[in-house]
């Protein structure tokens, strides 16, 4: 799963962050994104990281949940 669609230059918003979570073991039940082939290697890329992703990024909120 990518993360480049979060890395906008000089963004401070929590919505061009990475997703964060407080332990490496987390299990996803569901990841939504579109697919795209980087240099010969397929990655799967979802917009938001509150909505697109169970469990959400543990620093969404409420006011976060319309990133895009």
């Amino acid at each position: 799963m990518g993360n480049k669609l979060y890395c906008i230059g000089g963004a401070e918003s929590a919505c061009h962050k990475e997703p964060s979570y407080s332990s490496v073991d987390v299990v996803f039940t569901r990841v939504d994104g579109f697919v795209y082939n980087n240099f010969c290697v397929w990655s799967l890329q979802p917009a938001n990281k509150c909505a697109d992703i169970d469990p959400p990024s543990e620093d969404c909120a409420a006011g976060n949940l319309s990133c895009l």
